[in-house]
């Protein structure tokens, strides 16, 4: 099914981005342009959430398009708001959002474009009733997180055609599982730490690795993952093979998610900084199959990574894999600067092992 989902550029639209997709829905991401004027004191930040917004859609690998609301906005809730002020009214800009551009609006320029359904992170659920004989809201799973009362104005013709991805999500632990899966993991440059753009989230982050003593705090995630990045570079294996090890083990002991995708998430957390230098890729279709992480350079000062994953297998397959599957070929723009690595482990004796091989002599690093 097509669904045209609505990213804010936040962690739930993000989530529910991945549970569509990997539903095997066709998923277009789009970013509401509702408003981009800046406030006395107080700057708009619709740049900065397209941008989170369209960074999500291209390490999943899915169409992304602005829909541009503005005018829609202003007259539809802007106006509407201070209106009811002037009589004397208390108004509700997010409920009159909700009605009329982030579903009304949404839903009939989707169609347009050949939607068959929307989508949005919110935590809300959908149902048929047999008692009304149509379809109606029900509060989802989440709790005191429901947004289902601020939904209650959607056009009720409009709610068979509505996916609410998160509606049996109970705890931001499992919003916070997906995310690791993804990736999620931002860098401040200036002050140089790990964060991730959510504050529900980080304080799930921060209770999720206390008592981790050598990941106290953010600085030292950034500074084991720094490490870690430049003994790759260097071709140092053992300690790849340490810190990927030790990242594994971390996340295994606090988090529950499906094994499969165990030691993927292992990587993408061990190497969590890597956003300052390159943008990472899960599964990237490349010669004659899906490698399964590439590191591809955001300038020429880094080389290409590409890298194969193992369980209770000889690490050296890993690189086999790369090979013959042809993955350097169908990158061949980085052939000057590619790192081929093999990442295994075995699953009874919880050993890591690494091979790192580089296709030639020009790695800056």
């Amino acid at each position: 099914m097509k669904v045209f989902l609505g990213m804010s550029g936040g962690v739930d639209s993000a989530v529910s981005a991945y549970l569509l997709q990997s539903q095997g829905h066709e998923v277009i991401g789009v970013y509401m342009k509702n408003w981009s004027k800046n406030l006395p004191g107080m700057k708009c930040p619709w740049a900065e959430d397209l941008a989170d917004a369209k960074r999500v859609a291209v390490k999943l690998g899915i169409d992304f398009r602005v829909f541009d609301f503005e005018a829609e906005y202003k007259q539809k809730v802007v106006d509407y708001m201070l209106a009811e002020y002037q009589k004397g009214n208390t108004p509700n800009p997010d409920i009159m959002c909700n009605q009329e551009i982030k579903f009304k609006l949404f839903a009939e320029t989707a169609f347009e474009q050949g939607a068959e359904a929307i989508a949005t992170g919110h935590y809300a659920k959908t149902e048929y009733s047999e008692e009304y004989g149509r379809w109606i809201l029900k509060k989802s799973k989440a709790g005191k997180k429901d947004q289902s009362y601020v939904l209650w104005n959607i056009p009720k013709e409009l709610i068979e055609h509505v996916v609410f991805p998160l509606a049996d999500f109970e705890s931001k632990d499992e919003i916070f599982t997906c995310l690791v899966h993804l990736g999620y993991l931002g860098f401040d440059n200036e002050k140089k730490e790990c964060f991730i753009p959510n504050y529900e989230i980080k304080r799930e982050w921060i209770r999720s690795i206390e008592g981790i003593p050598q990941y106290e705090n953010s600085s030292e995630i950034v500074k084991h993952s720094d490490a870690l990045m430049k003994a790759l570079w260097k071709g140092d294996e053992e300690t790849v093979a340490e810190g990927v090890k030790t990242a594994h083990m971390d996340i295994s002991s606090n988090l529950t998610y499906n094994k499969e995708n165990e030691f993927r998430c292992a990587v993408r957390y061990a190497f969590c900084t890597a956003d300052r230098y390159y943008t990472v890729v899960n599964e990237l279709p490349a010669g004659k199959g899906f490698a399964d992480i590439v590191f591809i350079p955001q300038d020429g000062t880094v080389p290409l990574i590409v890298v194969e994953l193992k369980r209770d297998t000889r690490v050296d397959k890993a690189i086999d894999q790369i090979k013959s599957r042809e993955y350097p070929e169908s990158l061949r723009q980085y052939k000057d600067n590619m790192i081929l690595v093999g990442l295994s482990y075995n699953t009874t004796t919880k050993e890591h092992f690494c091979r790192i091989e580089r296709v030639n002599d020009k790695v800056s690093r």
